[in-house]
C-alpha cells in the first residue's frame, strides 16, 4: 500500500505532466517549455495544488528567473497572457480557499481521488 507522500508525489507528476501537455511552451518567453509552475504556489494553498487553471508552462531559465531572482516580470507576463479575468478568477478562487484554512482533506483517499481525476484527464 502506497503511502500518503507517495501518492503525494504521484499526483504531482500526473498534474506537471497534463500542464506541460497543455502548454508546451513557456509562458513568458516563448521557448520550449519543461518546468510546470503553481501560479498560486502549492506551499500557499493546497486546495489550488491540483487545479489545472493554477498551472503553466515555464522554461527552465524563466523559472529561475521567478524563484530564485523574484522576476516580478514573469508574474506580470502571465498575468497578461492568460488575461485579467484569469487572474481575478484564480485570486478569489485563493482567498476563498485562505478563509476555510484547513488542510484535514489532505488523506490518502483525496490523493488517490485526484490521481484517479487527473488520469482520465491525461
Amino acid at each position: 500500500m502506497k503511502s500518503k507522500q507517495q501518492l503525494r508525489r504521484r499526483a504531482d507528476k500526473i498534474w506537471g505532466q497534463i500542464i506541460l501537455t497543455l502548454y508546451n511552451k513557456c509562458f513568458v518567453c516563448g521557448a520550449k517549455a519543461i518546468d510546470p509552475h503553481h501560479f498560486i504556489p502549492k506551499g500557499r494553498c493546497a486546495k489550488l495544488r491540483y487545479n489545472l487553471d493554477n498551472g503553466v508552462a515555464l522554461c527552465r531559465k524563466c523559472h529561475i528567473k521567478h524563484h530564485w531572482h523574484s522576476d516580478p516580470t514573469i508574474v506580470a507576463t502571465i498575468v497578461e497572457k492568460k488575461g485579467k479575468d484569469w487572474y481575478k478568477r484564480i485570486k478569489k478562487m485563493f482567498q476563498n480557499a485562505q478563509k476555510q484554512q484547513s488542510n484535514s482533506f489532505l488523506t490518502k483517499k483525496y490523493y488517490e481521488e485526484v490521481i484517479n481525476k487527473l488520469t482520465t484527464l491525461a
